[in-house]
């Protein structure tokens, strides 16, 4: 959800003129950040065995990393050559789009764990 809270504090500061309630969304845009992304870190940690935890949170840090930089290099190129305006709105799209996205199918996964658990017998203590 934080994801798709994102999305809409990004397209408000797209169209905002205002510095002080610019400085509100971006605020607001920090905090589903660092929600998401302490959530996604959580979210692998629980699903992955453990003697493979390791191996992918590397993974996962390397692609996090490696890929802001490269994320930063397009953004600012599609500023350059648009506008910094049209690419933010581009951008919220895109961050809402995948928020939007990992809500259904986490909701999915779970509507088919919980048909799963009801068809498994419960067992005796």
């Amino acid at each position: 959800r934080a994801a798709l809270v994102a999305g809409l504090a990004l397209l408000a500061f797209t169209f905002t003129n205002h510095f002080w309630l610019a400085a509100l969304e971006l605020m607001v845009l920090g905090f589903c950040t660092i929600n998401t992304v302490s959530a996604s870190n959580a979210l692998i940690q629980l699903m992955v065995d453990d003697q493979m935890r390791g191996r992918v949170m590397s993974i996962f840090t390397v692609a996090f990393f490696g890929v802001a930089p490269l994320g930063s290099l397009a953004a600012g190129s599609a500023a350059n050559i648009a506008s910094p305006r049209s690419t933010l709105f581009v951008c919220s799209l895109a961050i809402f789009a995948a928020g939007v996205y990992v809500f259904l199918s986490l909701k999915r996964q779970a509507a088919e764990r919980r048909a799963t658990d009801a068809q498994t017998p419960a067992r005796a203590a």
